[in-house]
C-alpha cells in the first residue's frame, strides 16, 4: 500500500473552516478520498487512513468522538455523511479524533473520517462491558455499543483495552474491511 504523507487540509479542520461558504459541489472532487498518514492523534508509530466526507445532512452538525452514518442519496455512499449513526449495529465510521469535541462542522463542508487504524470513541451510557480486543459496534446513537459486536451487527473495529466505563472515550482500532459480525447467532 503508497503511503501518502500530504492531505488537501490540517487534521482537526474543516475545508472551508468558516473562511468560505460551503456548498454542495464544492471541492466535491475531494469526495471518498484516502490518505493514509502517520498517527500524530496516537503518537504509536502508526498510520491512519483518513477518507474524506462532506456533510450533507442539510444542516450544521456538532462535534463528537462517535460514529456517523452515511448519507443515502444517490451517489453518496462513501463520499458524505448524513448525521451521528442513528442504527444501532448499523455501518458507519468514526470522526478524526483530532477533531475538537464540540466543535461546528457546517453543513456541505469537508471533513476527515477513520477508516483504519486507532481512533477515540465514546462508550454508550449504560451498561458498558467489554474485553480487550473485543468487536465493537455501534449503538442507536452513535456510540461504542456496550457489549460486544453480536451476529447481524457490523464490526467497526476492536476495543484496545477492557472497559467498563460509561461515556467514555476509548481507543479503538478501526477496520477497513467493514463487514458483518461473525459472532454466534
Amino acid at each position: 500500500m503508497t503511503r501518502e504523507c500530504y492531505l488537501p487540509f490540517p487534521r482537526g479542520t474543516f475545508y472551508c473552516d468558516g473562511v468560505l461558504t460551503p456548498s454542495t459541489s464544492i471541492y466535491s472532487h475531494l469526495e471518498g478520498q484516502r490518505f493514509s498518514v502517520p498517527n500524530t492523534q496516537h503518537s504509536d508509530g502508526t498510520w491512519v487512513e483518513l477518507i474524506v466526507l462532506r456533510n450533507d445532512s442539510g444542516s450544521d452538525i456538532t462535534t463528537a468522538n462517535a460514529f456517523y452514518k452515511f448519507a443515502t442519496s444517490s451517489q453518496d455512499f462513501a463520499r458524505a455523511i448524513g448525521g451521528i449513526n442513528d442504527a444501532a449495529g448499523g455501518l458507519a465510521v468514526p470522526l478524526d479524533d483530532a477533531y475538537t469535541v464540540g466543535s461546528t462542522w457546517k453543513a456541505n463542508d469537508l471533513a476527515y473520517f477513520v477508516k483504519e487504524g486507532w481512533c477515540n470513541v465514546v462508550t454508550e451510557a449504560s451498561s458498558t462491558s467489554l474485553a480487550a480486543h473485543a468487536p465493537i459496534a455501534s449503538d442507536a446513537s452513535g456510540l461504542v455499543n456496550g457489549a460486544a459486536a453480536v451476529a447481524g451487527e457490523t464490526v467497526l473495529g476492536i476495543i484496545d483495552q477492557a472497559s467498563t466505563a460509561e461515556s467514555t472515550a476509548v481507543r479503538c482500532w478501526i477496520d477497513i474491511d467493514l463487514k458483518p459480525s461473525e459472532a454466534a447467532g
